[in-house]
């Protein structure tokens, strides 16, 4: 998770463009969202979801996130 809040709270441009570009609206939402405290429910309600969907944007947001991050890591090594 600190790895997250390290990526969303870059200030480099090229970091921000990869990660827009790599998520989905809904994707980017939802970790934006959970780094801000939000209620899931409240999430799921203001994105149309539902439990199961939720989910799944979730699990996948976070593992193209730490894709990045190993990625980035990997290329300042």
């Amino acid at each position: 998770m600190n790895s997250i809040i390290r990526l969303f709270g870059t200030q480099e441009k090229e970091i921000q463009i990869l990660i827009r570009k790599r998520l989905t609206k809904k994707e980017f939402k939802i970790i934006k969202f959970m780094l801000d405290d939000r209620d899931a429910e409240d999430v799921m309600r203001k994105l149309n979801l539902d439990q199961e969907r939720y989910d799944e944007l979730k699990k996948s947001a976070l593992k193209k996130l730490q894709n990045i991050d190993e990625t980035l890591s990997q290329n300042l090594h």
